[in-house]
């Protein structure tokens, strides 16, 4: 006897994945976003756990295969050798580490004139009770006259790196405006000495005062819009 076609469906789901999972970093398990790659490559370190290590912990080997690493480049986890190449590069010399960003190097030197974080207070505890079973004075204790705050204000190199930065900018800005109102002030005496009335003469100061203004208005304007290129990423 003939058997029926078959007519079952198969409920087998196939799945099929064509993108990459997100990686992590191997550190803090975050997602990475910018990556710490040294002449090993690895791209398994994220920016802020590789500032850390390299900073405070003077660690400068890479966390994956231990390789010296006494440079590294904080860029894009997912960036490519030619997006790279035609990015600014701002170097931070307390990490040895390059970065294609000026936002993510603004963040690495504020995480570095941060102190390291202070042990639990557990521990501070065991620490104590071993310090007294050992006859030690207790870590809190100071030299007589020696006062220690650990709230005063810390210098921050950003400021003067961003100073020593902007400085020939300045100068550039500053020479430029100097110039316009020289010609300025050139041109309209020229034009004060040729008036032959005292209105001409009036009209011919009122228009330098309105033109010098323009030009210090469109100076300061031009200022902020590059300190502000500046301050966004290259």
């Amino acid at each position: 006897m003939a058997r029926p076609p078959d007519t079952h469906e198969s409920h087998d789901v196939v799945i099929t994945i064509d993108d990459e999972p997100s990686r992590c970093c191997c550190v803090c398990t975050e997602p990475l976003e910018w990556v710490a790659v040294g002449p090993c490559g690895h791209r398994d370190v994220c920016a802020r756990c590789a500032t850390r290590i390299r900073f405070f912990s003077g660690d400068r080997r890479c966390c994956v295969c231990r390789t010296p690493c006494p440079t590294v480049l904080v860029t894009k986890a997912g960036a490519a050798a030619d997006d790279r190449a035609r990015k600014r590069v701002y170097y931070h010399y307390p990490t040895g580490a390059r970065f294609d960003s000026r936002r993510q190097y603004r963040k690495a030197v504020k995480t570095c004139v941060k102190p390291p974080p202070c042990p639990p207070a557990a521990n501070q505890g065991a620490v104590a009770a071993v310090n007294n079973s050992l006859g030690a004075p207790p870590l809190s204790s100071q030299p007589a006259g020696v006062s220690v705050n650990l709230d005063a204000p810390r210098p921050s190199p950003l400021v003067e790196e961003e100073a020593a930065a902007c400085l020939p900018c300045a100068a550039f800005f500053v020479a430029i405006y100097l110039c316009v109102i020289m010609i300025l002030v050139t041109m309209f005496g020229l034009f004060f000495k040729v008036s032959e009335n005292y209105h001409q003469k009036v009209a011919t100061v009122v228009l330098f005062c309105l033109f010098s203004a323009g030009a210090t208005i469109f100076a300061i304007w031009s200022w902020i819009r590059f300190r502000g290129h500046l301050n966004s990423d290259a």
